[in-house]
Parts: C-alpha cells; sequence; structure tokens
C-alpha cells in the first residue's frame, strides 16, 4: 500500500489564482466530464457500447474571508456569469509569487452561481461553482498542451 498524501506535507499546500490574483481558499475541487453517446446496438452482443466526445472540467471553490484580518479590505468581488483564467494548483511551495507544481489551468472559467454565507460571528464564506469553456489543461499534461475545446 502507498504512502498517503496529506495536505501541507512539506509545505506544500493547494492554491488558486483568479485572473493572476492569488485567492485564498479553503477548499477546492475539478471534475472533468466528457459527453457521453450511447452506441448500443444489435451488432454488441448483448452488451453496452458508449462513446466519448466533447469534455470539459467543472467544480467548485469554498473560501472564508475575515474581516479581522484588514478590516479596511473590501470582500473579494465574484459575479455569477463572469469569466475568469484560473490556475488550480494541487499542491504549491508556499510564500507569495512561489506559485509552482501541478496545476490545472483553465483560460475561460466560467462561474455558475455565488453563494456568500455572513454569519452573526465568525467569518463570512463565499462558494461558487464553475465550468470551464474553450481550452484547458490537467495537472498530468505538459503546461503547454490542452484538451477539451
Amino acid at each position: 500500500m502507498g504512502r498517503k498524501v496529506i495536505g501541507g506535507h512539506g509545505g506544500k499546500v493547494p492554491r488558486a489564482t483568479l485572473n493572476g490574483s492569488e485567492y485564498c481558499f479553503e477548499e477546492m475541487s475539478f471534475e472533468e466530464i466528457s459527453e457521453e453517446e450511447d452506441t448500443t446496438n444489435s451488432c454488441g452482443a448483448g452488451k453496452n457500447e458508449y462513446e466519448y466526445g466533447n469534455s470539459h472540467i467543472e467544480g467548485s471553490v469554498r473560501a472564508t474571508w475575515d474581516i479581522a484580518a484588514n478590516p479596511f479590505q473590501d470582500p473579494p468581488e465574484l459575479r455569477s456569469g463572469q469569466s475568469y483564467r484560473m490556475l488550480g494548483y494541487l499542491h504549491s511551495s508556499p510564500g507569495a509569487g512561489n506559485l509552482d507544481g501541478p496545476r490545472y489551468e483553465i483560460d475561460d472559467m466560467r462561474i455558475n452561481n455565488v453563494r456568500t454565507n455572513a454569519p452573526v460571528k465568525g467569518k463570512l464564506e463565499v462558494s461558487f461553482n464553475f465550468k470551464s469553456s474553450g481550452a484547458y489543461s490537467y495537472p498530468n499534461q505538459a503546461s503547454d498542451s490542452t484538451s477539451g475545446a
């Protein structure tokens, strides 16, 4: 059995940027989905058959914003229906400007919805779902290759 991968092990953590600015989050997820076409017919010897077409990435991000950290800072402005360029690093070195490691690159990420939870006591929570539109690359691809157009 292999070794467990623990977030933060060795000082590396997941990180994300939207339009070049780092976005501090608590959780993000990515899922690559391909269109599925059922091609089952009488020549399939009683077995289902499928072909796959266009693909895209969709996922979600959950973040908190602590006004006590900087009471003069505005909360992150995220808008449903807007387009952003997203780099989602699975693990990256800590420190400003040290963005490295395997990552999802989504040139045109479209936000589906933005949810804001503002408790009386605690941190403001912002979360959103997204889908890629056009080209993207995922962590085990070379950085200059793209998939899913």
